[in-house]
């Protein structure tokens, strides 16, 4: 590019930059409007995802993000999509940012026949407690009852992603290994060793001499595996590795990149090997994400590298309404409900978003991704609501950098919402 044309395309982009910058919020809004499709018509508070799930009815893997792991309205409208896609899209597995081992119980409780109780599974179950709501009883419990006029090969399986808890996977492992693993006591201490470290307060720290005996248990377990040739015990096995891994890493930064890349590891293990060959994948929308940022290498990049257009991410994200979520600043224990206010950040899509009409849609960023406005638009409003498990406060806290059209494939927007309901 010779230096006068260069001068030219950089004087372009300065005049365009200057004039969207002071372009009024409804030139934008009602480019918006052109895009967006409703999820009710005249006010009804009855959502219809019909549109969301014919779009993603045909692909093979499905994740359904949230910009909170708390919010009723985003819980509920991905139950209807995960219903619709089971029903509609002949999906088989529903894939859930959660431990493993500790939500096999409901698993194998959804493939029993009639008259198991779900209530007390559900309760005592090892699902993390972010998903202990009635919105997700509700969304298992029709998975239970689907699957009673299923026959096996076609009902559906709930399945945790998540290496997190050496615990569950240690009692797991107890299970499964000949005499519960005391006819090789280099294992068996290994685990009781895992076993008695949750026992203590703070983090779970192993000093070199136990991550010297962790790794030689990892190795006779490894050779039983091979020896046993059992996809599930290697699986187990594996998702052992996994979180002794993440244990011996005190950066966080690094220990959740490693987390994500876990967590995509073991959604293609999965699917390679449950025999679901179409699932839904229920997970944050900072996990979901298609693309490597400064700050996350998230799980959605390795599976977008793997799948291709055949995954979808479906982000979810709300402007103001109150939020299920831990408060560690707090006296009373447990989930409590903290507010969020309407976005002010004019670099955030919800400030934006929440002018829409209608003001609850869904919008397909792959009909806009060739639009120029909308690219530009995007590249300056580069920030999206972000919560996590614990309530850090309220405003700019809860944004962060996100490049959003490159981030996801879509996105179903609320613009008022309510907490989810503790179980």
């Amino acid at each position: 590019m010779s230096r006068k044309i260069a001068v030219i395309v950089l004087f372009f982009f300065k005049i365009n930059g200057v004039v969207f910058g002071q372009s009024h919020a409804g030139t934008v809004v009602d480019s918006l409007n052109k895009y967006i499709r409703p999820l009710a018509s005249n006010g009804d508070s009855v959502k219809d995802y019909s549109s969301v799930i014919r779009l993603l009815k045909d692909k093979s893997l499905v994740s359904l993000g949230e910009s909170t792991h708390g919010t009723k309205e985003v819980f509920d409208g991905k139950a209807a999509i995960i219903k619709g896609l089971i029903e509609q899209g002949n999906f088989k597995a529903l894939y859930m940012e959660t431990d493993y081992c500790g939500l096999l119980s409901i698993d194998s409780l959804l493939h029993q026949p009639k008259g198991q109780d779900m209530f007390q599974v559900f309760k005592a179950s090892g699902l993390y407690g972010i998903y202990k709501t009635k919105e997700v009883y509700r969304l298992f419990d029709w998975i239970r009852l689907y699957n009673q006029k299923q026959e096996v090969k076609n009902r559906v399986s709930i399945l945790g992603i998540d290496m997190q808890s050496a615990l569950t996977i240690a009692d797991k492992l107890f299970q499964l290994l000949p005499d519960s693993g005391k006819n090789d006591l280099k294992i068996y201490n290994s685990l009781i060793l895992i076993k008695k470290s949750y026992e203590k307060s703070g983090a779970i720290v192993f000093n070199k001499k136990e991550q010297i005996e962790n790794q030689e248990m990892l190795s006779r377990l490894v050779f039983l595996s091979q020896k046993e040739s059992d996809p599930d015990f290697t699986f187990i096995v594996r998702l052992m590795e996994q979180s002794l891994a993440l244990i011996n890493i005190p950066d966080y930064r690094k220990r959740s990149d490693l987390r994500d890349q876990y967590l995509a590891e073991n959604i293609i293990w999965l699917r390679k090997n449950s025999g679901a060959k179409k699932a839904v994948m229920w997970a944050h929308n900072g996990h979901i994400s298609n693309v490597q940022t400064a700050f996350k290498l998230p799980m959605g990049y390795y599976l977008k590298q793997e799948l291709k257009d055949d995954y979808y991410t479906l982000a979810f994200a709300f402007n103001v309404g109150r939020v299920r979520i831990l408060d560690a600043r707090s006296n009373e224990k447990g989930f409590q409900e903290r507010q969020f206010s309407s976005a002010e950040d004019v670099n955030s899509i919800e400030y934006y978003f929440k002018d829409c009409k209608p003001q609850d849609f869904f919008l397909d960023f792959k009909e806009i991704a060739g639009n120029q406005l909308f690219k530009q638009f995007f590249r300056r409003t580069n920030r999206m609501r972000t919560i996590g498990t614990r309530f850090l406060g309220d405003g700019a806290d809860s944004f962060n950098p996100l490049p959003v059209l490159e981030s996801f494939d879509g996105l179903v927007f609320y613009n008022k919402t309510s907490a989810a309901q503790g179980f």
